[in-house]
């Protein structure tokens, strides 16, 4: 059958699984960003995979795809700035100096002070 002909209804219906799929997805970085270290244990997070359908996305759900994809967006920056930060506090640690790193108890550093 082809996308022309596709009820909008069963349209709307397939998109509406793909973007509930997606925001399930964001959710759970979310969660992850949030301090839940359960998410990835609970399965929350999986393999993406591009969905498929069977015409373009119906007007009515638009609205709904940007927020997820801003939402997306603002996973991501959070994402790469928590890698940043490790980065820099592993490279600081890594400037130690070899005797602190033999101490007999253990040092915190704050980078962010």
């Amino acid at each position: 059958m082809s996308a022309e002909r596709l009820p909008l209804h069963d349209l709307v219906e397939e998109w509406t699984i793909v973007l509930d799929q997606l925001e399930r997805d964001v959710k759970a970085i979310e969660d992850v960003l949030a301090g839940d270290d359960q998410a990835v244990a609970r399965g929350d997070i999986g393999p993406w995979q591009v969905p498929t359908t069977s015409g373009p996305i119906p007007d009515v759900l638009v609205p709904r795809a940007r927020r997820i994809a801003d939402r997306q967006v603002d996973a991501q920056e959070a994402l790469v700035a928590r890698m940043r930060s490790a980065r820099e506090q592993r490279d600081v640690v890594r400037r130690l100096d070899p005797g602190t790193r033999r101490a007999t108890r253990s040092v915190y550093l704050d980078t962010r002070a």
